[in-house]
């Protein structure tokens, strides 16, 4: 795969995460948002991806994608401990957005776009 495509792949998983997110607010989260790897950026295939990919570490958007990356997987998981400690009035606000989960996403999706715009 492309660094390109990779990079699309990267922007439509991170997207879904809101769907995802809203999703557990509304239903009081479960397993949907049980995972303790959530606030780990390296879990995630995108972060395998920027970690062992050899070369990536040069390109010029890659340390902001990273940054951008563990602070985005840091939100996630900071709106699921709000949704289990019942707290979705919080959790709904970080997904509105003047939020801080909406904000670093957008961010990320920008810097991605951009790096792709540069690849391809």
């Amino acid at each position: 795969m492309t660094v390109a495509e990779q990079l699309n792949k990267a922007i439509v998983a991170h997207a879904r995460w809101k769907a995802t997110l809203r999703r557990g607010v509304d239903e009081g989260g479960g397993d949907l948002l049980a995972s303790p790897d959530l606030g780990r950026a390296d879990r995630c295939e995108f972060g395998k991806w920027l970690q062992t990919t050899p070369g990536l570490s040069k390109q010029p958007h890659y340390q902001k994608v990273r940054d951008l990356h563990a602070q985005f997987h840091k939100e996630v998981q900071h709106v699921a401990d709000l949704v289990h400690q019942g707290r979705k009035a919080e959790a709904a606000d970080a997904l509105s957005v003047k939020g801080a989960y909406t904000q670093v996403s957008a961010a990320l999706t920008l810097e991605i776009t951009a790096w792709r715009s540069e690849v391809s």
